[in-house]
């Protein structure tokens, strides 16, 4: 919820109209776990749930962009952002 809320404000700030904000959002959301977790990876080798966490995380992950996509089009439809075409 913090990066999807930072990116929106972001996408605002830099004057994006939906669309863009709408892939920075995705692009960031989709991004940034992998390598986070690999982190983890790194940081803790001797820790096994991470290991599980790099398998998990992508199944976890198409749900949650799932969600937000859906989030960004109720946006879009209420009309709460400019969308400029």
């Amino acid at each position: 919820m913090i990066v999807f809320i930072f990116k929106q404000a972001v996408g605002r700030f830099i004057g994006f109209n939906y669309q863009d904000t709408a892939s920075l959002n995705l692009t960031t959301l989709a991004r940034k776990s992998p390598i986070a977790l690999a982190i983890a990876l790194m940081a803790f080798p001797e820790r096994p749930l991470i290991a599980l966490a790099l398998v998990i995380g992508p199944l976890i992950e198409l749900p949650v962009l799932g969600l937000v996509s859906q989030i960004l089009l109720f946006i879009r439809n209420k009309g709460i952002t400019d969308v400029s075409e």
